[in-house]
């Protein structure tokens, strides 16, 4: 049998025309520089978190000091500062660069006293390990 009528498509919507599209191309500078300031975005958000969720806040830092994947910030640091590449890359590139790293580190700094303040004593090694890794 063939199923008909208006109920048929139940979940079909028209699709949106598009009114418009923008493409940008980002060079290495501003995508390191992107990913630095969603890094500080989500750590702000996670101190800002009342009452304070240690586990995320944890898992936060953890993933922008101790970044296992893309290297964090001192991937960033050998990516673009090493004295190969600082030749290359220009003095407006590394300052705008320089700044958002800076903006992160204060906020995992923030967010490293928060932690202090209410991990547990059994959350120690961690939190260590994550300040040194902010100290570097």
């Amino acid at each position: 049998s063939v199923a008909g009528g208006a109920d048929v498509f139940v979940g079909f919507r028209a699709r949106v025309p598009v009114a418009a599209r923008e493409t940008r191309e980002l060079g290495p500078v501003a995508v390191a520089c992107e990913l630095l300031e969603r890094a500080r975005a989500r750590v702000t958000d996670a101190v800002a978190k009342q009452p304070l969720d240690l586990a995320f806040l944890q898992r936060v830092l953890h993933g922008s000091l101790l970044a296992e994947v893309n290297g964090g910030v001192p991937a960033l640091c050998s990516a673009f500062f090493t004295d190969e590449e600082r030749s290359r890359t220009r003095a407006e590139d590394a300052v705008a660069l320089l700044s958002a790293m800076r903006r992160l580190l204060a906020v995992c700094d923030a967010g490293l006293r928060a932690h202090a303040h209410a991990a547990p004593a059994e959350n120690l090694d961690m939190h260590l390990e994550m300040a040194r890794a902010l100290e570097r």
